[in-house]
C-alpha cells in the first residue's frame, strides 16, 4: 500500500509593458492518492484532487484505476485495465483496455490490446475504438 500527498502552489507577478502597475495570479493544488496491490494480480489506484486558480475555475478530480493480471507468470499474458475519471465541471473520461501478449520465446512476442476510450462533457461525448498489435522478434 502506497499513500501519496502532494501539494503545488505558485504566484506570479506581472508588471511593465502596457499593463499598468502589478498583477498577481495564483494557482493551488492539493492531492491525495492511494495505491493498493491486494494480491499480486490486482492493482488498485485511487486519488482525489483539489485545484484553485485565479485564471481558471477551481474544480475537483476523483480518479480510479483496476488493473488486472490473471496470469502474470508463463508464455501467455492476460491483462485488464479500467480507468475512469470524473471532475467537478462536470466532465468526464472512462478507459477499458483488455489485452493479450504471448511470447514465443523470451525475449519474441505477440502484443495484441483493444481500448475504449469515451469523454465526456457538457458539450460534446466522444467515443474511440482503438486496436493495437505489435510483433517483437529478438535475437
Amino acid at each position: 500500500m502506497t499513500l501519496t500527498l502532494l501539494y503545488n502552489g505558485s504566484n506570479t507577478v506581472t508588471s511593465g509593458g502596457e499593463q499598468p502597475g502589478e498583477t498577481t495570479t495564483y494557482t493551488r493544488a492539493g492531492e491525495a492518492a492511494l495505491s493498493i496491490t491486494p494480491v499480486s494480480t490486482v492493482y488498485l489506484f485511487g486519488s482525489y484532487r483539489i485545484e484553485q486558480s485565479t485564471t481558471f475555475p477551481g474544480r475537483n478530480i476523483l480518479n480510479y484505476t483496476l488493473n488486472w493480471s490473471p496470469f502474470p507468470d508463463g508464455t501467455l499474458h492476460l491483462t485488464f485495465s479500467y480507468n475512469e475519471t470524473v471532475r467537478s465541471d462536470d466532465s468526464q473520461d472512462r478507459s477499458i483496455v483488455p489485452g493479450l501478449r504471448w511470447y514465443v520465446t523470451p525475449r519474441s512476442y505477440l502484443n495484441l490490446s483493444y481500448e475504449n476510450l469515451k469523454t465526456e462533457t457538457p458539450a460534446l461525448t466522444t467515443s474511440s475504438n482503438v486496436y493495437s498489435g505489435t510483433v517483437r522478434i529478438s535475437f
